[in-house]
């Protein structure tokens, strides 16, 4: 299926979707007659199974292909291009946070957290240490009038 793993708003409307296929699922067991019935429902059991299946393989990938560098400091020459890409970075990686705290009525409570926990420990949290740093020696003196006034 066509889904960017990365939206907000596709992925919303996926979940509407799952929502309303568990639903028919369920009315479809509740009205079951016949066996032909059971195995009808049944087959909606295990496509919206496969479907949550492959929603939480394309997370786990969405995760593991997640890189945010290093923030890169712009003053003194450095490369506003590189600096403005790892800052795109780690808003994609906040996005996929979102995205994935999103499924958390369809999905294993366990494995979202375990998703959300790699993204914070490997890329959010490292990217911020750093760009939350203290100042540079060389910065400082740029900044100590914002800073004294404070």
């Amino acid at each position: 299926f066509s889904w960017d793993v990365h939206s907000l708003t596709q992925t919303r409307e996926l979940i509407s979707s799952c929502d309303a296929l568990y639903s028919a699922a369920q009315t479809l067991h509740a009205t079951a007659r016949t066996d032909d019935d059971v195995a009808t429902a049944d087959d909606a059991d295990d496509a919206l199974r496969a479907l949550l299946m492959q929603t939480a393989m394309r997370l786990e990938a969405a995760v593991e292909d997640t890189s945010v560098p290093p923030p890169i400091p712009t003053e003194g020459g450095g490369n506003a291009a590189a600096a403005a890409a790892a800052e795109r970075q780690l808003w994609r990686a906040l996005k996929l946070v979102r995205v994935v705290a999103a499924w958390a009525d369809l999905l294993a409570e366990g494995a979202l957290q375990e998703l959300v926990g790699v993204l914070l420990t490997e890329q959010i949290v490292p990217h911020l240490r750093l760009l939350l740093s203290p100042l540079s020696p060389s910065s400082r003196s740029r900044w100590r009038p914002a800073l004294s006034a404070t």
